[in-house]
């Protein structure tokens, strides 16, 4: 193909929100794809295409220099500098990277910084106008959030990662640079902190800033914190890692960068936090939002009113479309959409609300989604362990990847953070208003609900004068004040959709606004209430691009969210944009009548006119299928088109709108449709589809099934007759329809000429030909290649795969492993198969994205792409950053199992040929495998039926490829053919599009159309006259290539246009006719649904009318089914096709129905009599079954769930059992002795018993040395101590044997005391006794204490052996005293017997499962509560064990001469019994019985007598038997409750030892923590130790680095000054040197022309020429700081334009002249130069002297952490020798011996001292001495005090005496002697009189009452008359007031008379006012006279008083 031409990039589309920025002061750029776009403010557009047709890494630009970098993806990745506008290639940076770049940016300067990814992790800084590297700096290994240079001063840069926050500073020593870390967060705030944030150091954190656990809760020995390092033996990355794992706040993550004109930094976080970083002062601020609006100066006020006021009205839109109006999400469409109009009867608006109404609820609904999003990515992934979480390798996939934040990046790994926001945000479906040109017009955008910051509103930042414009995924633009450590947002702006990117143009005149919904808008920051519409080229992934109806002008594209665009096929300008309101997943053009077939996920099928481009309209709607519409295809002349889905159906569709688009039938095809392939020849239509007939399809997986059909030509000539059926589905013998199955799974198809299939192999991703016809259906015979043996090796074989793969990979469906992908000719080997991944993203995910794959493309020649997508090998996340890789199962491979290794390669051939699909054979394998789940292979029963299976399922014939071709790289691809079946294309997984001639498929011509990192090609078609090729990737974007023709290479392409000019030709009359018919048809309404029915309630109604009618014994007639509301066109003809069915056969059915009724009633009859009939003659139920095969299913599908359910029980059973056996090993069969318990008889005690293992030889042997190696210490220690003793001449104790007798056991006892004391426990009472041990006050090496610690452990298990013998003892006891009680329980039942007493009282002890505990491993018959199920096995033999037991029973019932024998010698018995004969009565005598007494004999009557003699004496003795037992009943019961007392008593001993023994080993085992503790502590101090050595060495090496740096920096120092110097003199020399230049002037005119030589140019200030940034006018907040570069350069022009005005001839002085004047010009000229340079090199001199005096302070502040890391060495090792000799020692005291306050639960024994008991003693003694002196002493004092005392006691009591008769005489004194008091001493007999008195009082009562009942009478008579004079009263009242309304209005009257004469009036006053004064006289001398009246009165009344009462007054007074 190469020698036809090439493919060359026309224009490609697509904008997903990556980074747009300014390079000029009026054009953007940004990444399209693989190419780079740049669009000016006007909206013309222009493209970079990389010249290596490579795919394009991150992008940077430079917009004051006018440069734009990227890299490339591949290995050793290089960086491209271009100069715009011209394309220039300026600069190759190399050996930057080894895989892949990260981020890139430019400074303000020359400067360029790149990050680069796995596996180096380094940041450079270049210089990219020389192209050199300046410094290399490793970095973590983690994804950069963040980049960003300073502005004002390109040395400071910072970066951001999920957990860090760096700022960078760039030292310079003339040509060398460095770069050093100047800030450093490595852990960032919650996100929940506000204010300034300490931070914790780096590395080495104490314990101390730990929260103290329990263990840290005792009292510490040592006080030396030690950092966690030590404490967890990790250093090092692992140590980070597992501070890491151990954080478990919810910190900040920065998003977002800007650095204020100060100096500071302000980074945006996810959350909407905003943090300020002082980089001077190395602090974190985190400002809080401020609500209320500080005062601001008034300029700003101003600038904030101007901004306020400049609103615009919206400019009002035609209404292009007729009145169809309709808002999706809330949002207005553009009405040059044609926006599909849904109705129910009036407009409808769809998903909520308009644009005016609120948004903040919409943004808090967003943030409520985004927020429980980040929830879930803040949390950490947690894995199957703690060691995986801590040291366990990070995948890059758990990494944030949130690289689409980072400045001058262009995010090619962004999407997948995009893709994550567009589930959390509402779907943003609104296009901005245009004008009839096509140009955004500016709109008033809303101002409401900004004044809150929400999450991810600070994804983007931009400084400005006037503030910093924040916006992030809500839409909404804020302008922030920052104010010391808070902000305010001063104003707001909602732009309607999620910002993704902000950039100011270098002027700071303008904002670039990105969103991912594909929009970029323009906005002025003075005034941001405007928004002006750059362009929209809206959102979401092309699936396909098609051309429009044989021109190649056009292109239609449809997206997944169901948006219809065509755009200019010449310059991929969007002319119009439809939405039809649903997802979409398919698109095809008609070649006959311009418009477009879209297939919906609902299985819908739209019909679009395309005839008025500006007006899209949606004119029909087809229900199809009930699953999404994969594929859809139109043939070569439109005049019908196809549709598959997943449901099995391919319809045809008349595809004409004169047929108004009629379904004209259906074809059932197997499996998930995946594409559509159509050719036309001789009028007849060919069709092939390739499905997925797996049992688990996805629309991921690739074809394994090819059906392929034929339409004749006079298809709709008898349409009908055509139909196997009125459901419409098509005859075979009419469409020839054949089924095939492909060997390996294939992608894609295209037919062609001769029945030729092309398709990619998924498995060799090679391009495959096929041959299809009936000859090779006939040919194939699956029953004679594919024997019984090659299935089973088949099966065998996968089983083995499968086995094998479970044992090596998870058994997830998707495997993660961690890969790199380098170049792009490295293909992915693992397996897998998938069609039709999603949209594009940088890193794909096939597992969560919608599914829209499987989508056909058809062009008007036929072909499609069949069903593209992603495979699950290749259609996964894949990134050359080692990023996580999801990868499918890989392809299973075809084994033999080892029964069948006599395989030839024929028989391989029918292995293949015989083997299913993968989905296929999964039924059988896990059928299988469930079987026989243990072994490896399966048996020979399985395989035949397994064998029999495969052969009946697979009897289509195998496709075997004809010829192969070279494919595509990687998995996946889709396939077409040109319009004259010519070039056959291909596009793949790896990006690449392969175009090649039919007649020769190797002959390859290749472009690069998409980027394979993010998947590559996703679908491709041909425009109609192959001129032109539209892509769509997974990258998004959306590419046309056209063809740049060889000059032989253009006759061919004029082939491919002349094919498609005849088509057009022949088709033209026709497209004409039908473009007309489908103009005419009216938009397509939504009909109105009705409300959905309630199908269970349907259902219900109708079983139970057929119960009605069965019970009526009537004939039930069901009633016409009806399709639902949107039932496909299927269901419709299904239903149709069933209502004719029942019209036509109503009469037979009805028969039928009768004969029913007939046959039941019979049936009912006979069994009715089979109930009468005896039991023998009954038949059983199922014999009246007459639907015996039913019946016969019935039971099979029982005895299946049976089965199935008994094979489930019995894997359950075998987990159970193999659970059982381990726990069985583990925990009984293991143990040496078993645990058991022993309960007491009567109190409930339980004691158990010590379970022990048997100690291993290992534990044995170590014991043996350390025993042996102990008793070698000690008797080492003897022999020193008697040489010692020897050498200095101690004389050996001499005592005798007697002496040593001598001691006293208080001696004894008090040495064992203070031995048991110091040993710290009682073990030498439980059997713990041992001479080995250390003394607790020598441990202190490591090795003894854990030799003391194994000594311990076999202390505790001798302890518990010793009390394990005494436990036996005991439960032997127990059993014998069972034993006994079971003998007695004997005599007390016989007893109980012989009394005629119940037996249930007897006590009988049994042992239960905790004094048998293997009891538990057994179960009884009783203890199961279900019936036994027994197979018929088991009934057979107990069936004849039974009839063997009968056998022997009547055997033994037979002739028994033993029996015989015992009754007639004995009567029966061996031994004949006391009680037996008491029991047998006297027979009464006959005659008593027969007789009357009187009739009786004299020799009957002494026989009676005798009789009731031996009756009284039998009674006598039964009685003294009944006693006897009786007492021996009582006898024996108190034996028994003595025996269990005493075992009781036993038992309660038992378990006093157990208590003790318990207490021991509590104290030992507290031994062996404390020395573990002391073992631990003194490794961490061991840990640390090593660290800080190393630590020291790292430090030291860093010295010696630092000081050869300083060094080297000093002599560069030393030799630069030098050369200075020299500069600095030949520059003084140069000036010497002046005279003797011109020396042949006179010296007047030297002396003149030296003044002109030190003549400079004054006040020429540097301008900054072609930079808007930094001019005058520009709004940059750094427009006063440009680059040093650019200054330099200004500076040098400047200086230039000044010394061509200096030199210019006006200045040359008298008797110069030319000559001589230019050479005084070109010496001043060199002056300055020199000058210049000197002026240069002293400013890099005091940079190298700044470097060389950092270098200094570096190595100072290295020696000085040396030294402090030496001194803590030593303290280190100080505390570690403290803590070896400061020993811990436990002690073992009573508890009067302890006398520290216990304090609330543990003593604190830190200021406690351990004394000897006898200095305590003496002590107490003397006290005790000191006490009763004391006493003695107190109780004299106390005797004289309480004579003291008493005294004072009576001198009180006499005193209060004398004081008391005080008292009483002064009340006698004072007494008034009543008349009373007088009546009482008067009378003789006071009681009488008193009597008296009351019987009067009570007469007068008595009178008083009647007195008092009469005058209340009165009082009611006088009362009724009151009442009738106040009626009387109330009347004259009434009458009165009337009265007085005349009297008033008369007095009104006279009174205006009055006062008229004012003079009378007066006259009149005075008369009234002189009687009032009189009046008033009167009145007060009357009251004087009654007030003297009255206290003449109340003087007599007194008087009278003293006289009747006389007082006795007091002679004190």
């Amino acid at each position: 193909m190469e020698n036809i031409g090439s493919l060359q990039l026309a224009w490609a589309n697509g904008y997903k929100g990556n980074r747009a920025k300014y390079i000029t002061q009026d054009v953007i750029c940004f990444k399209c794809g693989d190419t780079i776009k740049f669009v000016g403010e006007d909206g013309k557009e222009s493209m970079f295409v990389p010249p290596s047709g490579e795919s394009m890494g991150p992008l940077t630009v430079h917009s004051v220099n006018k440069v734009f970098a990227y890299s490339e993806n591949n290995i050793k990745p290089r960086i491209f500098c271009f100069q715009y506008p011209s394309f220039t290639k300026f600069a190759t940076l190399t050996d930057g990277a080894q895989l892949e770049y990260l981020a890139l940016t430019f400074s303000s300067s020359v400067y360029l910084v790149s990050l680069s990814g796995v596996p180096d992790y380094q940041m450079i800084i270049w210089r990219y106008t020389d192209q050199m590297k300046l410094c290399v700096q490793d970095m973590t290994q983690m994804t950069p959030n963040c980049l960003s240079f300073n502005p004002g001063n390109w040395r400071q840069l910072a970066t951001g990662t999920a957990k860090e926050l760096t700022v960078w500073n760039v030292e310079q020593n003339n040509t060398q640079f460095l770069v050093k870390k100047q800030c450093h967060f490595h852990r960032l705030p919650e996100k929940n902190f506000v204010g300034k944030f300490k931070f914790p150091p780096e590395k080495g954190r104490s314990a101390r800033d730990e929260p103290a656990s329990k263990s840290s809760s005792r009292q510490a020995r040592v006080n030396f914190q030690l950092p966690i390092s030590a404490i967890s033996g990790l250093t090092g990355d692992n140590l980070e890692k597992f501070e890491d794992y151990k954080d478990e706040l919810d910190r900040l993550i920065p998003v977002s960068m800007s650095w204020q004109t100060s100096g500071d930094l302000l980074v945006g976080c996810t959350g909407g936090q905003l943090i300020k970083v002082d980089v001077e002062t190395d602090s974190l601020t985190v400002l809080s939002l401020v609500n209320t609006m500080p005062e601001l100066d008034p300029v700003v006020e101003e600038e904030n009113k101007d901004a306020a006021g400049e609103t615009r009205e919206s400019q009002d839109m035609p209404n292009k479309q007729d009145g169809i109006a309709e808002k999706i999400g809330g949002k207005r469409e553009s009405q040059d959409t044609g926006m599909l109009k849904k109705r129910h009867g009036t407009a409808e608006k769809v998903g909520g609300r308009q644009r005016s109404q609120d948004t903040s609820r919409k943004r808090d609904s967003m943030t409520e989604k985004m927020g429980g999003r980040q929830g879930s990515q803040d949390t950490s992934r947690r894995r199957d362990s703690i060691t995986e979480k801590i040291f366990g390798r990070r995948e890059s996939g758990d990494m944030p990847n949130k690289r689409d934040s980072l400045t001058g990046e262009e995010d090619h790994v962004q999407d997948k953070k995009q893709r994550d926001d567009n589930k959390s945000i509402k779907e943003h479906d609104e296009k901005q208003p245009k004008d009839s040109e096509g140009q955004a017009v500016i709109i008033e955008a809303k101002k409401e609900g900004g004044d809150r910051i929400l999450p991810g509103s600070l994804n983007c930042m931009a400084l400005h004068q006037r503030g910093l414009f924040v916006a992030g995924i809500d839409g909404v633009l804020r302008v922030l004040k920052i104010i010391k450590d808070q902000f305010i947002v001063v104003d707001h702006q909602d732009i309607g959709v999620p910002v993704t990117s902000l950039c100011f143009n270098p002027s700071h005149h303008m904002l670039c606004i990105g969103s991912k919904k594909g929009s970029i808008h323009l906005l002025k920051p003075e005034s941001i209430s405007t928004v002006k519409l750059l362009f929209d080229v809206h959102y979401g992934n092309f699936l396909t691009a098609c051309g429009l109806a044989g021109s190649s002008e056009y292109c239609v594209t449809v997206r997944e969210s169901g948006k219809v665009q065509v755009w200019k096929s010449d310059t991929g300008n969007l002319i119009c944009s439809l939405s039809i309101g649903v997802k979409a997943c398919s698109l095809a053009t008609s070649p006959l009548a311009h418009m477009a077939v879209v297939g919906s996920e609902t299985g819908y099928a739209y019909i679009i006119d395309l005839n008025t481009l500006d007006k899209p309209r949606v004119v029909y709607s087809i229900h199809l299928h009930r699953a999404p519409i994969r594929c859809i295809a139109f043939n070569e002349i439109g005049q019908y088109f196809f549709t598959g889905s997943n449901d099995g159906f391919v319809f045809v569709v008349d595809g004409r709108p004169s047929k108004k688009f009629e379904p004209l039938g259906y074809v059932n095809c197997e499996g998930d449709i995946k594409g559509l392939s159509t050719f036309m020849k001789d009028g007849e239509t060919r069709v092939v589809v390739s499905s997925d007939i797996s049992d688990s399809p996805s629309p991921k997986s690739p074809a394994n099934k090819l059906t392929s059909f034929k339409l004749p030509a006079d298809l709709l000539n008898g349409l009908t007759s055509k139909h196997r059926s009125l459901k419409c589905d098509f005859r075979d013998d009419v469409i020839n329809q054949l089924s095939f199955n492909f060997s390996d799974p294939v992608y894609g198809i295209v037919l062609t000429d001769n029945d030729t299939v092309y398709c990619l192999c998924s498995v060799t991703r090679m391009l495959l030909k096929f041959h299809i016809s009936q000859e090779l259906r006939k040919k194939v015979n699956l029953e004679e290649e594919a024997p019984e043996s090659v299935a089973k090796a088949v099966i065998a074989s996968r089983l083995e795969y499968r086995r094998r793969r479970q044992q090596t990979v998870s058994p997830a469906i998707t495997s993660r492993r961690r890969m790199s992908v380098i170049g792009a000719g490295m293909a992915d080997q693992s397996g897998g198969a998938g069609s039709g991944s999603t949209g594009p993203s940088a890193e794909v995910d096939v597992s969560t994205k919608p599914s829209v794959s499987g989508t056909s493309v058809a062009s008007q020649s036929g072909g499609a792409g069949g069903g593209h997508g992603t495979p699950e090998g290749a259609g996964r996340r894949m990134s050359i950053f080692g990023s996580m890789v999801d990868q499918g199962p890989a392809p299973e491979p075809l084994m033999v199992a080892p029964e069948h290794k006599e395989v030839s390669s024929m028989d391989l051939l029918k292995i293949r040929r015989a083997s299913m699909a993968e989905g296929q054979m999964s039924g059988i394998l896990k059928l299988v495998t469930m079987m026989k789940a243990s072994e490896s292979l399966i048996d020979k029963d399985t395989s035949d039926s397994l064998a029999a299976q495969e052969a009946e399922k697979n009897k289509d014939p195998f496709l075997t490829a004809s010829e192969q071709a070279t494919g595509h790289q990687l998995y996946g691809g889709c396939i077409s053919m040109s319009l004259h079946h010519k070039w056959l294309a291909s596009g793949g997984g790896d990006g690449q599009l392969i175009i090649r001639p039919l007649q020769s498929l190797n002959d390859r011509l290749i472009a690069f159309a998409h980027n394979y990192w993010r998947g590559g090609v996703f679908n491709f078609s041909f425009s109609p006259d192959s001129q032109l090729i539209f892509t769509s990737g997974f990258d998004g974007t959306l590419c046309c290539f056209k063809w740049n023709y060889t000059a032989s290479g253009h006759l061919k392409g004029r082939i491919a246009a002349d094919a498609a000019a005849a088509l057009l030709m022949r088709l033209n009359s026709d497209q004409m006719r039908e473009d007309d018919m489908l103009m005419k048809m009216k938009v397509w309404d939504q009909p109105e649904k009705e409300p959905a029915t309630d199908k269970e309630q349907e259902t219900a109604d109708v079983e139970k009318e057929i119960d009605d009618a069965i019970e009526n014994d009537l004939i039930y007639t069901p009633s016409p089914p009806t399709p639902p509301e949107d039932a496909t066109w299927e269901e419709i003809k299904r239903n149709e096709a069933h209502l004719e069915e029942e019209k036509q056969f109503a009469d037979e059915k009805l028969k039928l129905r009768i004969e029913i009724r007939n046959m039941r009633r019979q049936l009912q009859k006979m069994m009715r009599e089979n109930e009468e009939v005896p039991a023998i003659e009954k038949l059983p139920n199922h014999e009246f079954d007459l639907d015996v095969d039913e019946q016969k299913r019935l039971h099979e599908q029982c005895e299946i769930e049976v089965q199935k359910l008994r094979e489930e029980k019995e894997y359950q059973n075998i987990a159970k059992m193999y659970l059982t056996e381990v726990m069985r090993k583990e925990c009984w069969d293991e143990m040496m002795v078993k645990g058991r318990g022993i309960l007491s008889f009567n109190t409930g005690l339980e004691v158990y018993n010590y379970p022990l293992k048997e100690r291993t030889k290992l534990e044995l042997r170590e014991l043996e040395v350390i025993q042996t190696q102990r008793r070698i210490e000690i008797a080492e220690l003897q022999a020193r101590k008697e040489i010692a003793d020897v050498i200095n001449n101690i004389p050996t104790d001499s005592a005798t044997p007697e002496d040593e007798h001598v001691e006293t056991e208080d001696v004894k006892l008090r040495l064992l005391r203070e031995k048991t004391a110091l040993m710290g426990s009682l073990g030498f009472e439980v059997g713990g006794e041992s001479d080995l041990f250390y003394s607790q006050f020598e441990l202190a090496s490591k090795e003894q204490k854990y030799n003391q610690v194994v000594l311990l452990q076999d202390v505790i298990y001798r302890i518990r052996v010793k009390f394990n013998k005494n436990f036996d003892e005991v439960f032997i006891k127990k059993e014998q005293e069972i034993q006994k009680i079971k003998e007695k329980n004997k005599r007390v039942r016989k007893i109980l017997e012989d009394l005629n007493l119940p037996n249930d009282t007897v006590y009988e002890p049994e042992l239960g499962p905790v004094e048998r505990p293997e009891m538990l491993l057994t179960t009884a018959d009783d203890e199961v509560k279900v019936e036994k199920y027994l197979t018929p096995e088991q009934r057979q033999k107990m069936e004849v064990d039974r009839k063997k037991e009968e056998e022997r029973k009547l055997k033994e019932r037979g002739d028994n001469w033993r029996e015989r024998g015992l009754d007639q010698m004995m009567g029966g018995v061996l031994e004949i019994k006391r009680e037996d004969e008491l029991k047998k009565d006297i027979p009464i005598p006959a005659f008593m019985q027969e007789k009357k007494e009187a009739e009786w004999t004299e020799e009957e009557r002494n026989i009676a007598e005798e009789y009731l003699l031996k009756v009284k004496t039998l009674e006598e003795e039964r009685d003294k038997f009944r006693k006897h037992l009786d007492l021996e009943l009582k006898k024996t019961q108190t034996a028994i409750l003595e025996g269990t007392q005493a075992f009781d008593e036993v038992l309660y001993q038992l378990f006093i030892k157990k208590v003790k023994a318990e207490s021991v080993i509590y104290q030992e085992e507290l031994k062996i923590l404390r020395l573990r503790y002391s073992m631990l502590t003194e490794e961490e101090f061991t840990n640390y130790e090593k660290e800080l050595q190393e630590k020291l060495d790292a430090v030291k090496q860093s010295l010696q680095q630092a000081s050869s740096a300083h060094g080297k920096a000093k002599s560069d120092l030393d030799a630069y000054r030098n050369e200075y110097d020299i500069h600095v003199a030949d520059d003084k020399v140069h000036e010497r040197m002046f005279r003797r230049e011109f020396q042949g002037l006179s010296n007047p005119l030297i002396d003149q022309l030296f003044k002109h030589y030190k003549k400079r140019p004054r006040g020429q200030k540097a301008k900054i020429f072609d930079s808007p940034a930094y001019g005058p006018t520009s709004s940059n907040p750094y427009f006063d700081r440009p680059p040093t570069a650019k200054r330099n350069e200004d500076e040098r022009y400047a200086r230039k334009a000044a010394m061509a005005e200096l030199n210019h001839e006006k200045n040359i002085p008298e008797g110069v002249d030319n000559q001589t004047w230019e050479r005084l010009c070109a010496y001043r000229l060199e002056k300055m130069e020199k000058e210049w340079q000197v002026k240069q090199e002293a400013l890099t001199l005091a940079e190298m002297q700044a470097f060389v005096h950092k270098r200094q302070e570096d190595e100072e502040k290295l020696r000085a952490e040396i030294e402090e890391i030496i001194e803590t060495i030593n303290k280190l090792r100080d505390w570690h020798r403290v803590f070896s000799t400061d020993l811990e020692v436990q002690l073992l005291l009573k508890q009067g011996q302890v006398e520290v306050d216990p304090g609330s639960f543990i003593p604190n024994y830190k200021m406690a001292l351990l004394i000897h008991r006898e200095v305590v003693e003496d002590l107490n003694k003397k006290i005790r001495q000191l006490g009763e002196r004391k006493i003695a002493s107190m109780v004299e004092s106390k005797d004289f005090r309480k004579g003291i005392i008493v005294l004072e006691w009576e001198h009180k009591r006499m005193k209060m005496e004398m004081e008391d008769l005080k008292n009483r005489m002064r009340d006698i004194i004072n007494m008034k002697v009543t008349r009373e008091i007088q009546v009482f001493l008067a009378a003789d007999d006071f009681d009488a009189l008193r009597n008296q008195e009351i019987i009067t009082l009570e007469q007068t009562i008595a009178m008083q009452e009647r007195h008092h009942e009469r005058r209340i009478k009165e009082k009611k008579k006088a009362l009724k008359l009151v009442k009738k004079s106040v009626h009387q009263m109330l009347e004259k009242n009434n009458h009165l007031e009337t009265e007085l309304d005349k009297l008033n209005l008369s007095v009104s009257e006279r009174r205006h008379i009055y006062e008229i004469n004012p003079e009378k009036l007066n006259e009149l006053d005075r008369e009234q006012r002189y009687k009032e004064i009189v009046q008033r006289r009167k009145l007060i001398d009357l009251a004087k006279a009654q007030a003297q009246e009255i206290a003449m009165l109340r003087t007599e009344l007194e008087r009278l008083r003293m006289r009747t009462f006389p007082a006795l007054v007091s002679l004190d007074h």
